[in-house]
């Protein structure tokens, strides 16, 4: 799911980018260049041959949502806009094309690919009818655990009590010290600086962070009823494949590998990638690392990736390399976030490939 590096709107609303902010200060000349025409101008100046990669996470609206708003990167309508656009512009080969050429190490035209993380099931019935619709191919990076066995994951489950909690002032111990007065703050501030907390702890423990909630906030949390529609099923997964889009491994319980021993990293990209081969028939080349920020991933890691057998590997982030030259076990890719305008968009994608 989420990125150590995608969120850091000012106001909260967006957890999932450190460049949030910069990209809140281009809201505005995004917006003027739109007005005067110089957003199309740049549109058709000749672009770099190279890779641009776009991340989702959840399409679909925000309106009632219980849980982390900042997992929605676009509303139905929004993706369509945004993936009629990106075929428009943007050479969009399956993403077997898209290693090949990284293994080169060059690329004919600027070439994008759409990757979604961790598997909701809004995935299957928002997004793939779309990008079936437009033929558009994409990479959905599935944590094999949830669909095995749903369950809410913590960045869900702390959204959910902070905006179901009665209290003005939350005092957390846990996963550090925290003291986030709501009638300062918002609650999806305070929810983005408690995700924070626990994607910055050098080890970090789900268990002992749902007790501290549960004591500190006052919520139970209804678990099982909330994650019973959450995640795909693997039909739906397996009716994607049949349909030409991807299916990547994004670990099996998504925790951030970097915290853990070179066996449990090892045992998280193996037996993701060999329950995706026995539930959809052929093991996964590719690998979106959980959280994904510089911290969620190490040099070992990368080794590790590529002696399970992956082919390439994906970071998380805003950042946009200006190489030709990619490492096929560190490829950055381009949030797409729900507070993103439609100038913003395309001035996004435009300079990642414009020469």
């Amino acid at each position: 799911m989420w990125g150590i590096d995608k969120r850091a709107g000012l106001d909260g609303s967006s957890r999932r980018s450190t460049g949030g902010a910069r990209y809140a200060e281009r809201r505005p000349i995004a917006s003027l260049l739109r007005q005067t025409g110089l957003l199309r101008a740049l549109e058709r100046l000749r672009r770099t041959p190279r890779l641009l990669v776009v991340s989702y996470h959840r399409v679909g609206e925000l309106a009632g949502n219980q849980l982390d708003d900042a997992t929605f990167s676009a509303t139905a309508d929004e993706f369509r806009e945004q993936v009629q656009y990106m075929k428009r512009w943007f050479a969009v080969p399956p993403p077997h094309e898209v290693l090949d050429s990284l293994e080169r190490g060059s690329f004919a035209d600027p070439t994008l690919l759409v990757t979604f993380d961790d598997g909701y099931r809004d995935n299957y019935d928002v997004a793939f009818p779309t990008l079936r619709d437009c033929g558009v191919p994409a990479c959905f990076f599935v944590v094999t655990g949830l669909l095995d066995a749903p369950r809410l994951p913590w960045w869900d489950r702390v959204a959910y009590s902070i905006k179901n909690m009665n209290g003005a002032v939350l005092r957390l111990d846990y996963p550090e010290r925290l003291v986030l007065d709501l009638r300062q703050v918002s609650r999806a501030r305070a929810t983005w600086r408690i995700l924070r907390a626990c994607k910055d702890a050098k080890t970090f423990d789900e268990s002992c962070l749902f007790d501290e909630l549960t004591t500190r906030t006052g919520v139970t949390v209804d678990v099982a009823s909330l994650a019973r529609t959450l995640f795909m099923s693997w039909n739906s997964v397996r009716d994607m494949a049949r349909a030409g889009m991807t299916i990547g491994s994004h670990t099996a319980t998504h925790p951030i590998l970097a915290s853990l021993s070179e066996a449990a990293q090892r045992r998280e990209l193996r037996e993701s990638r060999e329950r995706i081969g026995d539930m959809v028939g052929s093991q996964p080349e590719m690998l979106a690392y959980p959280v994904g920020g510089p911290g969620a991933f190490a040099d070992v890691t990368r080794r590790l990736a590529r002696e399970v057998g992956y082919r390439a590997a994906f970071s998380y982030g805003d950042s946009v390399r200006r190489s030709f030259s990619v490492d096929p076990f560190a490829v950055p890719r381009v949030a797409v976030e729900h507070t993103d305008t439609w100038a913003q968009f395309r001035l996004r994608l435009t300079l990642a490939t414009i020469r």
